[in-house]
């Protein structure tokens, strides 16, 4: 069981009904998966010569004869601490009590490459990215073995747009194992081939695909004043209907399909939701969350990947 920190926490005891002197403790450990707030007593004992004196329903904790604060003994036989706590205003710069290691910023940073950590690190690209371990990373990696393993990769094109939102490539992922808590069964991506900014949006049904298409051009034509001209997808039902075809006509946008079974002819889409899908597999794996939570674990990867591109919206 892990800690999510470790911080500073002032105590307000209340001896004998009246509140005491206020009192910190150092290195307290916040354990989310406890159910009850846990004090070492023994740690107290033996660290700063705190003497216990055990009462048949009080426990007085004294310094020098001073009794500097009070636990009742209820009857489960476990003492209940006599005091009012809060954290102190720079509690917010806890840290993790893993090893701030290259091992946990690739966990932090949605499993992203070994080596392209370390040269986030090297060319200092970021800013409160700090190592203080050199304990060098497991060369297994099962969770990124579990979201990243492949068969063959699709070859790229050496063609690439001159302006934004010339080509915009498209793929629907799903339906997914589990819904998310919203009803979500898949997601769809809209990838522009010039910039490689990536928008994904969550559907409920495939036939959402054509409503969230609009939703995404509006965005694109008010936030980013570009207009979209070609439109790649897999020639999939959801991207032929009949008021999607005459959407696009009517707005002047030129429809390109891949082959039908040949997915390389749609690589770029393809591609991205597979890496989409390998790196929330590999999040999930690592934080022992399970599938349900595979919504937040992709939007937290493109966030992240749009990020590293420079994209700031």
């Amino acid at each position: 069981m892990y800690s999510a920190g470790v911080g500073t926490v002032v105590i307000h005891p209340v001896v004998d009904g009246i509140e005491a002197h206020s009192i910190e403790l150092t290195c307290v450990l916040c354990v989310p998966q406890l159910w009850n707030n846990l004090l070492a007593c023994l740690y107290l004992t033996k660290r700063n010569g705190i003497r216990m004196e055990v009462y048949a329903d009080t426990i007085h904790f004294k310094f020098k004869g001073t009794t500097l604060f009070q636990a009742t003994v209820i009857s489960q036989n476990t003492g209940i601490f006599n005091a009012v706590t809060e954290p102190l205003e720079h509690a917010n710069a806890t840290s993790s009590t893993l090893p701030m290691d290259i091992s946990l910023w690739h966990q932090h940073l949605c499993h992203h490459s070994i080596p392209n950590v370390q040269k986030l690190v090297k060319d200092e690209l970021v800013v409160g990215l700090v190592i203080t371990s050199d304990s060098a990373p497991d060369p297994i990696g099962e969770p990124c073995l579990a979201g990243k393993m492949f068969s063959n990769p699709f070859p790229s094109s050496s063609r690439i747009s001159s302006s934004p939102f010339e080509l915009i490539h498209s793929d629907l992922h799903g339906p997914l194992p589990v819904q998310s808590p919203e009803g979500f069964r898949y997601w769809i991506t809209f990838i522009d081939d010039c910039t490689k900014l990536k928008a994904l949006m969550f559907l409920k049904r495939k036939s959402d695909a054509f409503d969230v298409f609009k939703m995404f051009k509006a965005y694109a034509e008010n936030q980013l004043n570009v207009k979209i001209k070609a439109l790649q997808d897999d020639k999939a039902g959801e991207y032929m209907s009949a008021a999607f075809l005459k959407f696009t006509d009517d707005c002047g946008i030129v429809r390109r399909h891949s082959t039908q079974n040949r997915p390389q002819q749609n690589g770029v889409a393809e591609r991205a939701n597979r890496t989409i899908s390998d790196h929330a597999t590999a999040m999930l794996v690592q934080s022992k969350l399970p599938a349900l939570f595979w919504k937040l674990a992709v939007s937290a990867y493109v966030h992240v990947w749009n990020k590293n591109q420079g994209f700031t919206g």
